[in-house]
Order: structure tokens, then sequence, then C-alpha cells
């Protein structure tokens, strides 16, 4: 394999950062679904670190009160896959490299200053918009249900609608109320803007949506309700505990039940006496459950309190 390493070869760039691409690359793979890309590159070695922030930049950020996305670096001329790894090694290979500059003293010649990058990519999201919450959010579900007992005795008939009456007082009924566990996701949130994001749920805990929620298919206002959250922190090889990535879970719990033409939300209470959900309203007027924007959790702007 013969590469010219003289400078007027070096037109592509990523970014600022000129490389040349390696014989026989670049190589991958497609799926169904799914796919990936490899490809190497050979760079000055002093290039690295730059290279490396480009390829991984810090995510999610805020400024002031806006959302700033930096996503991973793109496969050249297609939005399709992102810088999944990157590993390095010295070229020619029969030299030591030594990108970090540690052995200031060397005489010439002991380093090589080239090195090749291998970068491989996988598949990504299309479209990567700060102002959009999907963007930068992962969204799952799953059914459960709530078991609700009580009495027939003197309210239900047998047979048929008038037929006759339930005498039996030992003879209850239970009906399924179906709930849906949501679970929103904040993958990677830059540290520094944690503190942000857990002041904002803190304030909104054990409420329910006052408007209909768009994250979740526009679930009709009083059905979410916002039960907690949960968070772990990474380690990194980036500088700074500002810098130290943190994984959010927002878990809610919907309450979507029709009855008739009306939607029971966490705000209906069954009533026995008439075999039928019903809005309640504590002696003060308010509804057991206070509401707020559930909203406002979420991207393009993030309000601590309402």
């Amino acid at each position: 394999m013969s590469i010219n390493i003289s400078s007027s070869t070096w037109r592509l760039r990523a970014g600022i950062i000129p490389y040349k691409l390696m014989e026989g690359f670049p190589k991958g793979g497609i799926e169904e679904e799914a796919g990936g890309v490899e490809e190497k590159y050979i760079i000055h070695s002093k290039n690295l670190q730059a290279f490396i922030a480009l390829s991984f930049p810090l995510g999610i950020n805020l400024d002031e009160e806006n959302i700033l996305l930096t996503p991973n670096r793109r496969y050249p001329g297609s939005n399709s896959f992102v810088t999944h790894r990157l590993s390095w090694e010295p070229f020619p290979s029969n030299l030591p490299a030594d990108p970090y500059g540690i052995d200031l003293g060397a005489p010439t010649g002991t380093y090589t200053p080239f090195i090749t990058v291998t970068i491989s990519y996988v598949t990504g999201k299309q479209k990567e918009d700060e102002n959009d919450p999907l963007t930068l959010l992962e969204i799952s579900a799953d059914t459960a249900g709530e078991f609700l007992m009580y009495g027939l005795r003197g309210k239900a008939h047998w047979g048929k609608p008038g037929g006759d009456p339930v005498k039996e007082a030992q003879l209850p009924a239970t009906k399924l109320i179906p709930e849906t566990q949501w679970n929103v996701r904040w993958p990677k949130v830059n540290r520094s803007f944690l503190n942000t994001i857990i002041a904002a749920m803190r304030s909104r805990i054990g409420l329910v949506n006052s408007k209909p929620m768009t994250v979740l298919f526009n679930a009709p206002a009083e059905t979410v309700l916002f039960a907690g959250f949960s968070y772990q922190e990474e380690l990194t090889w980036r500088d700074g505990i500002e810098n130290t990535p943190a994984t959010v879970d927002m878990k809610f719990l919907e309450r979507h039940v029709k009855q008739g033409k009306e939607v029971v939300t966490h705000n209906h209470l069954f009533r026995e006496e008439i075999g039928k959900f019903v809005k309640i309203f504590m002696p003060n007027g308010d509804p057991p459950f206070a509401k707020t924007d559930l909203n406002n959790l979420f991207p393009p702007n993030i309000k601590v309190d309402d």
C-alpha cells in the first residue's frame, strides 16, 4: 500500500481538521432498519484531541432558558450515521506516536507525526432539532391496570335492566381501570444542566397535566400524573465534573378511560350508587390532584416553576 503524505493531498476536512482516507475505506453494512459504516483516516497526531472533541461533543447544554444540542459527528455526506466509537494507532506502525505531547524532549524523528483513526458509525436520527423534544428524549410505555372492587347489592339487576335486583350482601364486583406507565428518558445530560431539570421535576411531583401533553401523543388534561424520577451519573473521559454525563428518567402514570363520551382522569372517583366515575372536588373546591403544565418539563424551554 502506497500513501502520499505530502501537504498537497490533504483535501478532505473534518471541521477544520485535514485528513486522508485510507485505501479500502469506507466500508459498511445495512440491515432492514439499522446499519453501520467504518472509516479509517490518516490525521496529524497533534489533531487527535480536536478530532475526539468534534466526534463526541458535550451533547445537551443549557444557554439561559434554551436547550442547545451539539450532536456527535456524522458520517460525511449522510445524516443516517453518527459516530459511535473511535480508535487510533501510529502511522507508520514501526514508530511510536505521542498525540498528547507527553515526551517534549524527545529527539527529532522519535515519534511519527501521523496517526490513523478508525471511526465506527451507527444508525442515528435523521434529523436532530433542539426545538423538537423527541430529538433529546427517549420515550417508552407499558400497560398497567388498577383493580377496583365495589358492592352490587341494591345497585344492579340480574338478567336485564330492571330485572331482579341484586340482594346478596356478599357479592362484590371487580372493575379494571386501565393505566399506562410512561418513562421519558434524558440520555447523557450535561452535568451542569442536571440541577435545572431536577428543580423543574421537584416542583411538579404528584401533579397532573393541565394541558394536553405533546410528547405523550397529546394525552388530554388531567389524565397524566407525574409520579417521580430517577437519575444516574456516569464516569467519563471528559475533563471537569461539569461534563460528567447523567441519565434522567421521568415517570408518568396515565389514566385514560372512556365512559361514554367522557374521559375518566385522575380526578375522577367511582361512585358506587350510580356505578359511574364522577369528578370529585375537595371542600375548598380543589380537585384531589392539583394541575400544572407538565409540558414545561421538556424542550425547547424548561421552566423550574410555573
